[in-house]
């Protein structure tokens, strides 16, 4: 409402500006009193109430916050008014309803501009059925120049729904952008087969986790026994189904809050934080026996894992807890495997 009030005054000023050359360059005698009422002083008192009644009302505390966005509209549509048949010998004039029409295309709402443009046509079709403001000045083509104003009134519509359209289809690229970036972003955390975090990742989250103060934090670190024999026996595809088959029961049984990842090949992490060692104990031998239950498709024998799991201790590094937890893996290794070490 603020830039209305500055249009307002503006248009006051000009008014000044045009009496004081109308006076020294073409009309000398002219009548400055009727000239300050009819073109100053009325046009002026008008506009300003109209700017006043639009501040009123967004001040009231009544209007939620889509009618205050189209209020000042409602209110340059009338000063448009006022300027189109205080001045309807003035071509120029008919352009004053394009401007709200315009503006409400910023806003991006199809149907605030449709409401808009509607106000404005009443308010051009009024203004070429009332008498006109000044006939001591009228001329032939005044009519012509306030039906001027309802083309350019529809003109700036079709303007300003190709600006909306343009908008839309742009939010909808910059939406479809966004969308996408964030899937490849995704996509650089994740393991391809398994859909798991990556080791990439897993060092990133353990990082965050013994940065952020926390005590409880535990790493176990998977691996599958005699991997190579199952690829070479029954061949690679279904080496695939294993790796996947433990994925999804590593996902389904560690629970939303562990952070599960294909570190590499046949070795998978899993991190644990606010568990104690022994509730990580028991989740990874619900896990190791799960798995060497699982019946997987073209897979006759049994498959099992070794699992290594490692505490956090203060001032250990992230690398340094991997590579405990992964010393108690080969621990199992050695002590005959399909079994859970701890360190």
């Amino acid at each position: 409402m603020n830039h209305l009030l500055e249009a307002v005054c503006l248009i006051c000023v000009s008014e000044l500006i045009m009496f004081f050359y109308l006076r020294c360059r073409i009309s000398p005698d002219m009548d400055a009193g009727h000239y300050f009422i009819k073109y100053l002083l009325f046009p002026t008192v008008c506009n300003l109430s109209v700017t006043a009644a639009g501040y009123v009302l967004i001040r009231s505390g009544r209007i939620d916050g889509r009618c205050k966005n189209v209020i000042p509209l409602y209110c340059i549509a009338a000063v448009g008014f006022v300027l189109v048949n205080v001045h309807s010998r003035f071509a120029i004039t008919a352009a004053a309803f394009v401007v709200p029409v315009l503006i409400s295309a910023v806003y991006g709402n199809v149907q605030m501009t449709g409401r808009i443009t509607a106000v404005c046509l009443a308010l051009a079709g009024i203004s070429l059925i009332l008498p006109l403001y000044d006939p001591e000045v009228y001329r032939a083509d005044d009519r012509m120049n306030k039906l001027l104003s309802v083309l350019f009134i529809l003109g700036a519509h079709v303007f300003a729904r190709a600006m909306l359209s343009y908008m839309d289809r742009k939010n909808e690229e910059l939406s479809r952008s966004k969308a996408e970036g964030y899937q490849l972003k995704e996509n650089l955390k994740r393991d391809a087969m398994t859909g798991l975090f990556n080791h990439v990742e897993f060092y990133r989250y353990l990082e965050e986790q013994i940065e952020s103060g926390r005590t409880e934090i535990h790493v176990a670190v998977i691996d599958i026994d005699d991997f190579k024999k199952v690829n070479d026996t029954y061949g690679h595809e279904k080496g695939n189904h294993v790796l996947t088959g433990l994925s999804g029961i590593l996902t389904r049984e560690c629970g939303h809050n562990a952070h599960v990842s294909r570190y590499g090949g046949e070795e998978f992490t899993v991190i644990f934080v606010d568990r104690t060692t022994d509730e990580v104990y028991d989740t990874m031998e619900i896990v190791r026996k799960m798995l060497e239950n699982l019946t997987l498709p073209d897979v006759p024998a049994f498959v099992s894992i070794s699992i290594g799991i490692a505490s956090f201790r203060s001032g250990m590094t992230a690398r340094q807890l991997f590579e405990k937890a992964d010393r108690a893996m080969y621990c199992a290794k050695r002590s005959g495997k399909n079994q859970t070490q701890t360190l």
